[in-house]
């Protein structure tokens, strides 16, 4: 005898029923039909087997928890025997599946006599091992429901003025206003007073008993009172007539029913399944009632399904809606018709970016040409090297307009889609490339801009000395410049993405399809999940000096390895926007702040360089034109178009860089949170120049871009050849050929 006539279930409060009798097709608890519909009929084998209690003569669906459950229910003893039915894994962790198309690897449990939890009931809620809420808690963020109010000089206070309970302090000096509501005493647990808000307010912070008080007493915006879909009869006394409230213990908020016989405490709501369940279980984000009656009609909370039907389903807090960080696994809560996200935010900053990268392409793809097209013709070594550097900032100012090419068709390619990929995306491949390319070409531009604007000064210094032809040795230095410059940028770019310096540069980590991580999953975040699972205390054990390797290593131990094991994608330098931009905006607390404050360093003293060459250049040369001709009017048009020329080359760096800085300095020192925008700077601000430095740097770049415009149309004539003649003629030679 192996107890199997006993196997009774306890389905509701007033249905006792034989295990073989549940998901059997035959309605058994009448009043609710809870016998077919309990957790254990959700995942069944429709193979099924003959029961061995009262269903010998028919073939049944077998549930899925009674196979190799250590009881036999079928009469011929299968439902024992896991290799005769759909599995996944081997050993420990073998387990029936209703189809092997969806086997996961599993939660690993430590401490406890449960071995595993599957994929489908991690982080539900429900303790099915160890620590499991603990370690979801950690992982997902999401608050416990407050469901105590706070007590001060005898009287009780609701939270009502910010999100979750308040410190009374706090309450009293923000002026918060409220009305006194009567207690009943009960049992000497009330006080005489409850205060509550005055005026209708929002009870998203509100949870449990809470709740119930202020939605069913009309004191919230929008809120449903949950007793009102209740039924009056059934296992449960009735909820709904001569209701009166009070503090039970003293601290949690309790509904009692003033009857004939004195208060009786009708602490228990009644589902819609006839199920029974404390208030405090009401509205507190939790299915308890198995048909998630006690939460769909609670206004403090939304629903989002854990990536389909095979898992259970999360309720979130209402506040967590459109907040910014993602909750749900299915990115509903930020991916909705409230909110959302896309590569480029708005139509206007994707104008500028797709106006902004079609001229800079265009205009920087005729500078090069023009300059390599003359390579050959160049009998002087400086000439030489001002064609070379003048093809590297139209090379870089190039590539800083493909950038934002590229990152408009990635825009228009995903659209509002991009919101449910967009970690993916950050994580990518493609997100790095482009913010190498954006790296160097930025930087390959502002380093030939300096380094020109340097030997312009070198040239005027030394204008009386004769210029060197063009040899070997001297082409070889151009060559070798040219390289060191391409090389340090390049370098600088792809340093981030070295995996030797991940613990510098690596932000955080996506972890796909496992439902203990949703979002990006920073290392703080993974050292207390690690410390709840194995069991550290606090930063004593598991400290945020481990490595990202290590932390990695614990994380993939917690899981079993069959399908895949933990998958981690690294979200690194570049993946801190959209844009996939350099990022310069830091913290004192980011890893990698020092990298970029010496980047944009460096970048400052470039641009400190530029500056001082070209007021050198441009007073050295109005002081030579005013000692050699005094009166001559085509000196004096050319040293003001020499002036304007080095004022808007100035002043272009000037208006870009300098608040750029500014609001770096002022993000890092968290004077403002500059983060938003990110958008602005990265696809208007600074790549503005590269459209700026074509025309700045060649007078005659407009001429032949109207020409190339032009040319297909045959029927107009632009006589290009004719304006290229006109040149204002100068003795300073140097000064004037870079220009």
């Amino acid at each position: 005898d192996d107890g199997v006539d006993m196997a009774c279930v306890k389905v509701t409060p007033a249905c006792f029923l034989h295990k073989h009798s549940l998901c059997d097709g035959v309605v058994n608890c009448q009043s609710n039909e809870a016998d077919e519909t309990t957790m254990v009929c959700k995942e069944v084998l429709n193979k099924g087997c003959f029961r061995r209690v009262n269903h010998r003569e028919k073939r049944l669906p077998l549930p899925l928890s009674w196979v190799n459950d250590g009881m036999v229910d079928c009469v011929d003893g299968t439902d024992e025997n896991l290799e005769l039915w759909p599995h996944c894994d081997y050993g420990d962790f073998k387990r029936a599946v209703v189809d092997t198309a969806f086997c996961d690897d599993v939660y690993i449990c430590k401490n406890s006599n449960v071995k595993f939890v599957s994929f489908s009931y991690l982080c539900d809620r429900i303790n099915t091992c160890g620590n499991e809420n603990d370690v979801c808690q950690v992982s997902h963020h999401v608050p416990l429901p407050l469901l105590e109010s706070a007590a001060c000089n005898g009287r009780y206070y609701l939270s009502y003025c910010l999100p979750g309970l308040l410190n009374l302090v706090q309450n009293y000096y923000s002026g918060c206003s409220g009305v006194t509501y009567p207690l009943t005493p009960v049992l000497g647990t009330a006080p005489n007073s409850l205060i509550v808000p005055s005026y209708k307010t929002d009870c998203s912070y509100f949870y449990g008993e809470n709740y119930v008080f202020m939605a069913c007493t009309g004191r919230c915006v929008h809120a449903i009172c949950p007793l009102r879909a209740l039924l009056t009869s059934g296992s449960c006394p009735s909820q709904i007539r001569h209701k009166t409230y009070s503090l039970a213990g003293g601290s949690t908020l309790t509904p009692v029913q003033n009857s004939k016989r004195g208060f009786v405490f009708p602490n228990m709501f009644e589902c819609r399944n006839r199920n029974c369940i404390p208030y405090s279980a009401v509205c507190n984000l939790i299915d308890d009632c198995g048909d998630q009656s006690d939460e769909l009609e609670c206004g403090n909370n939304f629903v989002c399904n854990i990536y389909s039907s095979r898992y259970t389903v999360s309720f979130l807090p209402k506040s967590r809606k459109c907040d910014g960080s993602v909750d749900c696994a299915d990115f509903s809560d930020e991916c909705n018709t409230n909110c959302g996200k896309r590569v480029i935010d708005g139509m206007d900053l994707k104008a500028a970016a797709l106006i902004i990268g079609i001229l800079s392409v265009f205009l920087n793809a005729i500078t090069v040409s023009k300059n390599v097209k003359t390579l050959a013709s160049v009998r002087t070594l400086n000439v030489l090297q001002d064609r070379v550097l003048l093809i590297l900032i139209g090379a870089g100012d190039g590539m800083l307009g493909g950038y934002l090419l590229a990152i408009v068709v990635i825009d228009q390619h995903y659209g509002t889609g991009f919101c449910r990929i967009q970690f993916s995306w950050l994580v990518s491949p493609a997100c790095s490339i482009l913010g190498i390319v954006s790296t160097v070409g930025s930087q390959v531009s502002l380093v030939a801009m300096t380094t020109l604007s340097f030997t312009r000064c070198i040239d005027i210094t030394t204008k009386l000395s004769m210029p060197q032809s063009v040899n070997k040795k001297g082409i070889a230095n151009v060559v070798l410049i040219t390289f060191l410059l391409i090389g340090s940028t390049t370098l600088v770019a792809i340093l981030p993405l070295i995996s030797f310096f991940e613990d510098t540069f690596v932000n955080a980590v996506y972890i796909a399809d496992n439902p203990l991580f949703i979002g990006l999953v920073t290392k703080s975040s993974l050292i207390q999940v690690i410390s709840k699972h194995y069991g550290g205390v606090g930063n004593q054990r598991y400290s945020t000096e481990i490595t990202w390797k290590t932390a990695r290593t614990l994380i993939d131990s917690m899981f079993t390895k069959k399908y895949g094991g933990v998958k981690f994608h690294l979200l690194n330098f570049y993946g801190n926007d959209a844009v996939c931009l350099f990022k310069f905006f830091v913290l004192p607390h980011d890893p990698q702040a020092h990298f970029s404050w010496s980047v944009l360093t460096f970048d400052f003293v470039c641009f400190t360089i530029i500056t001082l060459s070209y007021a050198f250049v441009f007073t050295k040369t109005v002081r030579s034109s005013t000692i050699f001709i005094k009166n001559n009017h085509n000196i004096k048009n050319r040293n003001r178009k020499l002036q304007r020329k080095i004022s808007a080359i100035i002043a272009t760096d000037f208006l870009c860089w300098v608040p750029f800085i500014t609001v770096c300095v002022f993000h890092t020192t968290e004077m403002i949170d500059a983060a938003p925008w990110y958008g602005l700077f990265s696809i208007v601000i600074l790549p503005i120049n590269s459209v700026i430095n074509p025309l700045l740097y060649d007078d005659r770049i407009l001429l032949t871009a109207a020409s190339v415009l032009l040319k297909p149309f045959s029927c107009i004539k632009v006589n290009v050849a004719t304006s290229q003649k006109k040149s204002v003629k100068s003795f300073a030679t140097r000064a004037t050929t870079a220009f």
